[in-house]
């Protein structure tokens, strides 16, 4: 059966955040490494990018993917974590699974992937050729450049991080939505990929097929949406969860319900 969030999650969730992981984290595998190339700032820091920057869309229903698949990994966060993840810039007291049982909670906090200073990254290589990345997840980003979800990486300098969002509507933005940001040569690739959707919970569905990831979306995995179609001209060498923020406030927790790679039919 399908495991989905409850909307009723979001009730008393913002005050378990602080909760520590109970069990012992996996390890980075010895052939990982945080790539040593200089940091670059973001092409465009989010508060100076214009309306013109903007690609805000509405994703229309789907009704020819049929998302036939054969199941590679599922982890339902309901026994610690499954084998084969790690994390990169851990801090232990920032996710938990004890906080809300059954899931995986990240704690959204200061810090950006092309700086290397995002914290808990959760992270699993890719399979070889195609494949499909599902997660369902409950995230109320409410802050400028809060975002949780899929992270497709190969580097600092070339991943795609797609999720649910919240980009300032003073900006030309939609407030709360989906945001994909695709970064290649460690620079924000423009424009940005704004798609309305004002829910908090979602589930969606990265598929890298060759040198394009697509994305569908749904609230309630019954119902899907096509979201869009990307050039990712970058190898993806790992695939997982991120929650981050832009600015040192309060811990933003996102609540990952489950997490799973197929290989599309």
């Amino acid at each position: 059966m399908r495991k989905t969030l409850p909307l009723l999650l979001l009730c008393g969730l913002f005050l378990l955040y602080g909760c520590s992981a109970s069990i012992t984290p996996p390890a980075p595998p010895p052939n990982f490494s945080n790539l040593s190339e200089n940091a670059t700032q973001m092409a465009a820091v989010t508060p100076y990018i214009t309306p013109d920057d903007l690609l805000i869309t509405t994703p229309a229903l789907d009704t020819t993917q049929e998302f036939q698949k054969e199941l590679i990994f599922r982890d339902d966060f309901d026994r610690g974590l499954g084998t084969g993840w790690f994390w990169q810039n851990e801090v232990p007291t920032g996710w938990s699974m004890d906080a809300v049982p059954g899931t995986l909670q990240i704690n959204a906090v200061a810090g950006y992937v092309n700086l290397k200073n995002a914290k808990n990254v959760l992270l699993r290589p890719v399979p070889e050729g195609d494949f499909m990345a599902e997660v369902s997840m409950l995230f109320n980003p409410d802050e400028n450049d809060q975002i949780a979800g899929l992270l497709l990486y190969e580097s600092s300098r070339d991943f795609i991080q797609a999720g649910l969002g919240y980009c300032l509507p003073e900006l030309g933005c939609a407030g709360n939505s989906i945001i994909v940001d695709i970064y290649r040569n460690g620079k924000l690739t423009l424009p940005r990929n704004i798609i309305n959707y004002k829910e908090n919970t979602l589930v969606a569905r990265l598929i890298r097929k060759g040198d394009t990831a697509s994305l569908f979306i749904s609230s309630d995995g019954t119902a899907w949406y096509r979201g869009g179609e990307y050039q990712i001209n970058f190898t993806p060498q790992y695939i997982g969860l991120i929650a981050a923020q832009n600015a040192e406030i309060l811990p933003l927790p996102a609540t990952f319900a489950y997490f799973e790679i197929s290989v599309p039919k």
